[in-house]
């Protein structure tokens, strides 16, 4: 997975000189190169390299390529070499690179 699906035209960017604070809800993917703080909820997320963000993330698919700390509810989760996570997590299907570094609870979500 290079980037988590999105339905088509719902694409959302938070830039690398941003910082937003509070709570955020995207219809698709949003990318996240800034600083966040707060709870975003989304079809999918993706923090990229670039990005720091602490909260909670709530998604049907998240990616982590940069820096994280908090609460991560996803379907699918896909931790990149050089994301730093810490934490807690609660997947339906967890991909940790290796040279990602975690430092979380990992709880599969019971299925329904």
């Amino acid at each position: 997975m290079s980037t988590p699906p999105a339905s088509p035209g719902t694409r959302s960017h938070l830039g690398a000189a941003s910082k937003v604070v509070g709570d955020l809800e995207f219809p698709g993917l949003v990318e996240m190169l800034g600083t966040v703080e707060g709870r975003v909820t989304a079809a999918a997320i993706l923090l990229e390299a670039e990005g720091d963000a602490s909260g909670t993330l709530i998604a049907g698919s998240v990616a982590i390529k940069g820096r994280f700390d908090g609460e991560i509810a996803a379907g699918q989760v896909r931790l990149f070499a050089g994301a730093r996570v810490t934490g807690q997590i609660a997947y339906d299907t967890l991909g940790i690179d290796e040279g990602a570094e975690v430092n979380a609870v990992c709880t599969r979500r019971p299925s329904s």
